[in-house]
């Protein structure tokens, strides 16, 4: 099934806003950390501004792949980038629950312009390639401002000098907004799934649901498993950078193999990798054999994500459920760290790194059954096909 593919600018311009939006998911840990510092959020409210930024994001970007029609998309995408340039604005002069609501706000801004990437991308004429790039392209944004961030604005104004670097790019990101397509043309609905999508395409969507549980809910104890696994301190401050050049690594290859793999096949063995890392990261590995099991792990990270689409594209030819994804992805990396934080205690991180590696065997099996279902399917339409020529 065809669709009218949006141009090199239209699609550039959406990736660029959706990279936009999700700045602030590479700089929570030193501006969020900052806050803290200056007593301007509790540890509690903290995690609040975070997990409520996050869940914003994503059920933004889910509900609107759900119910928005794809027309006035600059218009959409102006109270998208209006509402993120305020909200960043407000942090300049927040404390409290009244930054929590700033966060949650730009949440709800960054989902719009998520949304409306996603949208491109699914429109495109290479989808898992451009879903690389952007991910390379977000993954490199967020690495360039927080190397920038410590040496220049931060050191005089402190988090604010982040949050005002913050609101200037959301305002200069609503001049491209020109560029971009006036609509899209919808995509068609499945008479056979009641005009939504079929069970392959749910579980799709929750097969990448589980792969960004298991990410995040590992990410977010990678530093004190490094130390508990005995790792030497010169090694481990390096941990995060290393693990930053992995992402993009991964993401840059998937632009260049992901739409000539096997989706499936290539989701499979990627979640069997990820648990294999993390087998690394339980023992006692050394210095080497850990920091290449953390190479593997961010390579994995996002080398895995543009071969999603393919398998959604299979599951559902109407691009439906590939409109859900980026809404699945960012409430699973919502959700993993309340499941694996569950199993965690400060000398004991094992039972953490199982539960994430439970995860990536149900995102896993998830496929498997949506694999079978597809060529249950694929099937059953080919006998029909002959029962009727002949």
């Amino acid at each position: 099934m065809q669709y009218p593919a949006p141009t090199a600018s239209e699609t550039s311009t959406g990736i660029g806003l959706g990279c936009v939006a999700l700045l602030m998911l590479g700089l929570q840990p030193l501006l969020l950390g900052a806050l803290l510092q200056e007593h301007r959020l509790t540890v509690e409210q903290l995690t609040l501004a975070a997990t409520l930024e996050l869940l914003l994001l994503g059920a933004t970007a889910g509900l609107m792949g759900a119910f928005v029609p794809h027309q006035k998309l600059r218009l959409i995408a102006a109270l998208g980038g209006l509402i993120l340039v305020v909200s960043n604005a407000a942090c300049l002069i927040s404390n409290g629950l009244a930054l929590v609501a700033g966060r949650a706000a730009a949440g709800l801004g960054g989902g719009i312009l998520v949304w409306l990437a996603v949208a491109l991308i699914t429109h495109g004429r290479a989808p898992a390639r451009l879903s690389g790039i952007f991910l390379a392209g977000q993954t490199a944004a967020q690495a360039v401002i927080a190397a920038l961030l410590p040496i220049t604005f931060m050191p005089a104004h402190g988090a604010n000098g982040g949050f005002a670097v913050l609101a200037v790019i959301s305002a200069l990101s609503i001049g491209t907004i020109s560029f971009l397509p006036a609509s899209l043309p919808e995509l068609p609905k499945d008479d056979q799934a009641g005009g939504g999508f079929n069970l392959a395409g749910w579980l799709g969507l929750a097969s990448a649901f589980l792969f960004m549980a298991g990410i995040v809910g590992t990410w977010v104890f990678i530093d004190p498993v490094a130390v508990l696994a005995g790792i030497t301190p010169a090694i481990a401050q390096y941990t995060v950078a290393v693990a930053l050049a992995a992402q993009v690594a991964g993401a840059l290859v998937a632009t260049l193999v992901a739409h000539r793999l096997p989706a499936g096949i290539t989701l499979v063995a990627s979640c069997v990798g990820c648990i294999l890392s993390l087998a690394v990261m339980a023992g006692r590995p050394g210095d080497v054999a850990f920091m290449a099991a953390i190479i593997v792990f961010g390579f994995l990270w996002l080398f895995t994500l543009p071969c999603e689409i393919p398998l959604l594209f299979r599951a559902d030819p109407t691009r439906r459920a590939a409109m859900l994804l980026a809404g699945a992805q960012l409430l699973g990396g919502a959700a993993g760290p309340q499941v694996t934080g569950l199993f965690a205690t400060e000398t004991a991180l094992k039972p953490a790194l199982a539960a994430a590696a439970a995860l990536f065997v149900l995102s896993a099996g998830a496929v498997l059954v949506a694999l079978a279902m597809i060529r249950k399917q694929f099937l059953f339409e080919k006998k029909n096909q002959k029962t009727f020529t002949n």
